[in-house]
């Protein structure tokens, strides 16, 4: 029970500070609690601060808001308000049952999110689905953010048991440890040029000094002596004797790198660029000296990997995906030689599905195209447009530039009404803003439980 103690020392500490962070949650209480023992105070305090975790939840995600008026989240957030409820339980400020269910909500939602690279979450997700947000907040992978949250999976899981435990278990086994060598060695990167190397299999972490101030964005090791890091200034270092030192690379005038790949200890590729992350590049010496391919693309890309020098592929915003067949030189003269593009536009599958009381449908365009987005139930009775205007015409559309668009369905019709649980179609119908033609359409089911 050491461990747990200590768990609980933690949590009611950093519930000391939420209450400093989110003074509206009845922390005025604590001011009526001043001529009563210190014990009782801290207990009144730790008690209120909770209560956060209770309001700023979403009712069916269980996911807990970054602070109040906002529709996303962050997953450190998340965490501390996992790792409160054990502690909330066995206080008695909430029902042992409540917090269980709780729990299990946000453990859920996050099993079924997609918003993680290998399952190190992005720091910021949706609220109400735990996917990926799209307005804008920061969605880099974040180590430190998945550590703060699994710390909160972790204790919630072994306290509750059950189905808990099994979702936390999961959880934390989907993480991929690429940044691990073998079972022992390894490296973590994140904020303020933080990075942190192990020998012994994560039980112990060791600082290495970078030099660098910014954020990391990667780290990437060859083998046990030779690695790059990449940061947010577009600073770009390499070790040679297993990070002890880290000696930053002259790319001065190249655009900043993100991203790297590793071919051999020469050979690289990476994304950079300057203002979207949506330059492919390409190394002969280490990183020293980069040559840049241009592709049409406007959208950063997130990730990349190669077979080898010739063959690999790119994947970005709008869920495009970018494939590379050719050799360097033949790719550059060409100009977008060996890079493959998606078709003209895709209906992806919602999310969550099966669904209450909402989930989310998105579409990818490849240009700006006029558009409608309708909901059918199982009889073929059209019952709300969500993109375009109301009415079963094909006249009422919207007009949406080329990208990933997201559109949340709340499970009621055009009149506001209520469906009933079963079977729903949604028809994404795509046409052409210059000659009004209907280039296609696609159609996908979705099933509401209630």
């Amino acid at each position: 029970m050491t461990g747990l103690f200590a768990v609980r020392k933690l949590t009611a500490a950093l519930l000391i500070i939420g209450c400093l962070v989110f003074p509206s949650q009845r922390c005025a209480s604590a001011q009526d609690a001043a001529g009563s023992t210190d014990d009782a105070l801290f207990e009144e305090i730790s008690r209120s601060a909770f209560l956060f975790f209770v309001h700023e939840a979403d009712a069916e995600s269980g996911l807990v808001r970054d602070k109040t008026g906002v529709e996303y989240c962050s997953i450190a957030s998340v965490g501390f308000g996992l790792a409160a409820m054990p502690i909330a339980a066995e206080r008695g400020w909430i029902d042992r049952n409540d917090a269980q269910a709780r729990t299990l909500r946000a453990l859920r939602t996050l099993a079924r999110s997609s918003a993680h690279h290998q399952g190190v979450f992005c720091h910021y997700i949706d609220l109400h689905t735990g996917q990926p947000t799209r307005r804008g907040y920061e969605q880099v992978a974040s180590t430190i953010d998945t550590a703060l949250l699994m710390a909160g999976v972790i204790t919630a899981g072994q306290y509750f048991s059950g189905e808990s435990e099994t979702l936390a278990d999961d959880l934390f086994t989907r993480i991929n440890w690429r940044r691990f060598l073998n079972p022992d060695t390894g490296w973590v990167v994140g904020y303020n040029g933080t990075i942190l190397q192990t020998m012994d299999g994560g039980k112990s972490w060791t600082p290495q000094v970078s030099a660098v101030s910014g954020n990391l964005f990667s780290v990437r090791f060859l083998d046990e002596n030779t690695g790059w890091i990449t940061a947010s200034n577009g600073a770009l270092q390499k070790t040679t004797n297993g990070g002890q030192d880290w000696n930053h690379l002259n790319v001065s005038g190249t655009p900043k790198i993100r991203k790297l790949h590793i071919i051999d200890s020469n050979k690289l590729w990476a994304i950079g660029g300057i203002v979207n992350y949506n330059i492919p590049m390409f190394s002969t010496d280490g990183g020293d000296n980069w040559t840049e391919e241009s592709t049409p693309s406007v959208y950063a890309f997130e990730d990349l990997f190669f077979l080898d020098e010739d063959i690999g592929w790119m994947v970005g915003w709008s869920g495009e995906i970018l494939k590379r067949t050719g050799d360097p030189a033949t790719a550059i003269e060409a100009n977008v030689s060996g890079l493959q593009y998606p078709e003209e536009f895709r209906l992806l599958a919602n999310y969550p599905n099966p669904f209450n009381p909402r989930t989310v449908i998105a579409f990818n365009l490849s240009q700006a195209s006029q558009v409608r987005l309708d909901i059918f139930n199982i009889l073929g009775q059209h019952v709300l447009t969500l993109a375009g205007r109301n009415g079963v015409s094909d006249n009422r559309r919207a007009t949406l530039p080329a990208g990933r668009h997201e559109y949340i369905w709340n499970g009621k019709n055009e009149k506001g009404y209520s469906m009933t649980s079963g079977m729903y179609f949604y028809r994404l119908s795509v046409f052409d803003r210059a000659n009004n033609r209907l280039i296609g359409r696609q159609t996908s089911k979705m099933l509401m439980i209630k």
